[in-house]
């Protein structure tokens, strides 16, 4: 099996992240977005020893249990990978990967609970984080860090939703400096929001001290939220990947 080939493959088992897993002589393939039970075509990306990583070029024949992810950006952005699976199957998913980390870790093969339904199946995050950077705002493709500007989230909870909103026409009205991680210039590096019992906590990850216009950003959430929410900044200079500094 070689890097750049297109193989015809039937997916035979789900992985813990809710890839496809198929099989080719001596080598496991991991294919994100295939379904158990499908017949694909993939296209080879990494070949290991024996493991092989593959992107989903076509599905042949779909299966029953997949369905219209909701969000425009499944698939690019990274911040989810399971919206593709119908919702009964996702908790399935869910357990079988609890009954298998007990096994493979701890040696324990044992009954697990079947994982329990949410009464929101969208709109329950109640915490979010988005990267900022000269191209834009949104969330990481993933295991990269190209940015994938996103309008909305349908997995965020509504007030964080509205923050993240009023957010990005702030910066984009008012002209913004965004970090650029390659030279260590600009300001804003990151937005996160947590809402709370109908509160919304709003924390900007600067490169600096403040940002500009920051009385119009206030007054911008003031409008929106009333005394409803609470506006920090976390600083954060440090040429490094993680998000928050100390």
């Amino acid at each position: 099996m070689k890097k750049n080939e297109i193989l015809t493959l039937d997916v035979i088992d789900t992985g813990n992240n809710g890839e496809g897993i198929a099989k080719q002589d001596e080598f496991v393939i991991f294919i994100p977005f295939a379904l158990c039970g499908e017949k694909i075509k993939a296209h080879i990306l990494k070949v290991n020893k024996n493991i092989v990583f593959a992107k989903l070029v076509q599905v042949i024949t779909p299966s029953q249990l997949r369905e219209k992810a909701l969000c425009p950006y499944f698939t690019k952005c990274g911040g989810c990978e399971i919206q593709h699976i119908k919702y009964n199957e996702q908790l399935k998913i869910k357990t079988n990967i609890v009954k298998n980390a007990l096994k493979k870790y701890a040696g324990i093969d044992t009954v697990v609970n079947n994982c329990i339904a949410s009464k929101n199946v969208y709109n329950y995050r109640n915490k979010m984080q988005f990267p900022c950077s000269i191209n834009g705002i949104g969330m990481y493709a993933k295991h990269s860090h190209n940015l994938i500007n996103i309008d909305s989230c349908p997995l965020s909870k509504p007030l964080c939703d509205k923050a993240y909103k009023i957010f990005k026409s702030f910066v984009l009205g008012y002209n913004q400096s965004f970090y650029n991680e390659q030279n260590h210039s600009g300001v804003i590096r990151h937005i996160l929001f947590r809402e709370i019992s109908g509160n919304i906590a709003i924390c900007i990850v600067i490169n600096g001290t403040k940002i500009n216009n920051e009385k119009e950003l206030i007054d911008l959430y003031k409008q929106e939220f009333k005394e409803n929410f609470s506006l920090y900044y976390n600083i954060n200079t440090k040429k490094t990947n993680s998000i928050l500094s100390d």
